[in-house]
């Protein structure tokens, strides 16, 4: 929302929580017809929870859902307790995800019929609504990481929280440290204080952080090599397209390749599905710059996506959940 007056901005401000609370009371009511697969689990792990201490509960939730994302576990934990409903406390979250994501799109100079698009229209973040119930909380912090450029604790923060919250996060953030080391490296604007406080202490954290959950990582990455398919060219075709795109909206090609470099080193070792939606993200960062988003890469992926998002919500009603 940079370069807009006063005036316009508290209109923009205004139109994102109005989304926020259309999106919160959508899924509300969609919340409902989405019992199977994924939520089923989910809301096993919830309805279990109330009165366990942290670590009985923890062995109980991912008994319950498989997976041990510890921010989806903390909401999991105190909503239960708190005798909030789950789908109640997942729909607020949502809203908050929509809201978030309308005012980045538009600092990212985006056309704000196509920001409200994409977080009402859009399969990938429909998915982050209902199915991916654990990356959610990746996005959501995410989002707010990239609100609070210039704030660089606070984008520290937010970015550690977005990892933890799920480990396919990783890729998105290491494009990002890639992609802005060699601008400013380019650029001449690496200072000694810079270097520390923006490149090599994040980095530092990193890697303490992946030791410290090395055990957990490599069971999880274990479970991702053994549930993809065989490795080939065509997994890398939707990131491929998507790298193409930002690269023609970008004018350039460095950037744009280290953002997507670990996205794609990510898709051939474990195969494209999440990792593609990572993809389409980085993506909009690149093409909602081009004529606020008005331009055919963009329009084409969200009408494409709009189509998807269509057949998902038709399963959700009709068989319980998005993939049958």
């Amino acid at each position: 929302m940079n370069n807009v007056s006063q005036a316009d901005r508290k209109s923009q401000e205004l139109v994102c929580l109005l989304l926020g609370f259309l999106v919160f009371f959508g899924s509300l009511v969609l919340a409902g017809f989405y019992t199977e697969a994924d939520q089923a689990a989910y809301h096993s792990a919830y309805n279990i929870l109330p009165g366990m201490g942290w670590a009985t509960g923890q062995l109980a939730y991912e008994s319950a859902v498989s997976s041990a994302e510890r921010v989806h576990y903390i909401v999991s934990l105190l909503g239960s307790t708190l005798e909030i409903d789950k789908d109640l406390l997942m729909s607020v979250c949502n809203g908050i995800l929509a809201a978030y994501s309308m005012r980045l799109f538009l600092a990212w100079g985006a056309d704000i019929r196509i920001a409200a698009a994409i977080v009402t229209t859009n399969f990938y973040v429909f998915v982050l609504y209902f199915s991916a119930e654990r990356l959610k909380f990746g996005f959501l912090f995410l989002v707010l990481a990239f609100l609070s450029t210039g704030k660089p604790v606070r984008m520290f923060v937010f970015s550690f929280m977005s990892v933890w919250s799920h480990f396919s996060m990783f890729p998105v953030w290491l494009g990002a440290w890639l992609s802005g080391f060699i601008a400013k490296l380019e650029r001449g604007e690496l200072r000694p204080r810079s270097i520390l406080l923006k490149f090599a202490f994040p980095a530092v954290v990193v890697a303490v952080g992946i030791g410290f959950e090395s055990n957990y990582l490599l069971w999880k990455l274990s479970i991702y090599l053994a549930g993809r398919e065989s490795l080939s060219f065509t997994s890398l075709v939707p990131v491929l397209i998507l790298l193409g795109l930002s690269c023609f909206y970008a004018r350039k090609l460095f950037g744009p390749v280290l953002s997507f470099l670990p996205v794609m080193v990510g898709v051939g070792i474990l195969g494209g599905s999440r990792l593609n939606m990572l993809g389409y993200f980085i993506f909009l960062y690149y093409g909602l710059r081009a004529n606020g988003g008005l331009n055919v890469g963009v329009l084409a992926t969200l009408a494409y996506l709009a189509y998807k998002a269509f057949g998902f919500v038709s399963n959700i009603i009709v068989y319980g959940h998005g993939f049958p």
